[in-house]
């Protein structure tokens, strides 16, 4: 998060355009910054991480926050591909 979008978070005059709400917000974030922390790897979540997900995102279901990790993992690395393929003069860029 940027500062000057911390600030006006802080300050309670920034404009919820994502439409999400403020614990929706935060769920995201967390789940964002375990993503990273793993690099989007079931297998290296921490036990607090995996119990996170499991218990608050799936309901107990341990199979189904696997599945939902890994889903979310997998489009992360297909925007990321999108973006490195048309940064440096891939197909559809215009650079040279």
């Amino acid at each position: 998060m940027g500062p000057l979008l911390g600030f006006l978070l802080l300050a309670g005059c920034a404009d919820n355009s994502d439409g999400l709400t403020k614990d929706q917000s935060s769920i995201n974030d967390r789940f964002q910054t375990i993503m990273t922390k793993s690099e989007g790897k079931w297998e290296r979540l921490t036990p607090e991480d995996k119990q996170y997900i499991v218990g608050e995102l799936s309901n107990g279901d341990e199979a189904a926050a696997q599945r939902m990790f890994e889903m979310r993992s997998k489009r992360a690395e297909g925007l990321q591909f999108e973006r490195e393929s048309t940064a440096g003069g891939g197909p559809t860029s215009t650079k040279p």
